[in-house]
């Protein structure tokens, strides 16, 4: 009897013991689009101020990495997958973009929406870049100053075809409008610059309106 108990009670546990992993394989398998985020690819940032430098591919695809940044930072979505096809679909999208405009509200879009094999895309178009000289009574010893300010439109499409759009502003003041970005191993420092930075506050601010409409 005894040696039937020990057999049964062997069984018992080694039943629980693949329940237990039956479920955290399951946990672990849950893809995090299930568990409520999006696959995102930003397929645009258009340069509509007249200043060249903004459709630079390095500057593009940097503000592009920033706008993705600023998405999944939200919680909301993911990235797409490390697909070097679908990489490349979106370098050529950037690339095309960089001067013309894209509307993410034509249809004549989704196909290609569909071929990136993620769940949202966003796109960025930068407005405007003003620039303002204040020189006073006060500049005689400080210096005269310039103000930078950005103006960006975020635009995102969810799968259900909605498209959200907002505005952003970013601003900052300089001694010397100096140089545009800086630049160190193909990578964009953004907060190294004046109009970097404000580049990267009028981003911020624009993903920061669409994603408190996300959670209403």
């Amino acid at each position: 009897m005894k040696g039937k108990s020990i057999v049964s009670y062997i069984c018992f546990v080694s039943g629980c013991l693949f329940l237990l992993l039956f479920f955290i394989g399951n946990a672990s398998g849950t893809s995090e689009a299930e568990a409520g985020k999006y696959r995102l690819a930003v397929v645009a940032v258009t340069n509509r101020t007249g200043e060249y430098v903004f459709s630079d591919m390095l500057i593009v695809q940097g503000m592009a990495n920033l706008l993705a940044q600023d998405f999944y930072d939200s919680g909301l979505f993911v990235p797409i997958e490390d697909n070097p096809e679908i990489l490349s679909r979106i370098k050529n999208l950037l690339t095309v973009y960089a001067r013309k405009p894209l509307d993410l509200k034509n249809k004549d879009f989704d196909e290609t929406f569909r071929a990136l094999a993620c769940d949202a895309v966003s796109s960025a178009t930068l407005l405007e870049m003003n620039k303002s000289r204040f020189s006073g009574f006060s500049a005689l010893f400080s210096g005269a100053k310039t103000t930078i300010t950005i103006k960006v439109c975020v635009e995102l499409k969810m799968p259900g075809g909605q498209v959200y759009e907002a505005i952003g502003e970013g601003e900052g003041v300089t001694k010397a409008v100096g140089a545009f970005f800086q630049v160190r191993n193909d990578q964009v420092a953004f907060d190294k610059t004046t109009v970097g930075r404000a580049v990267k506050q009028a981003i911020e601010g624009a993903v920061r309106k669409i994603v408190e409409r996300l959670h209403v």
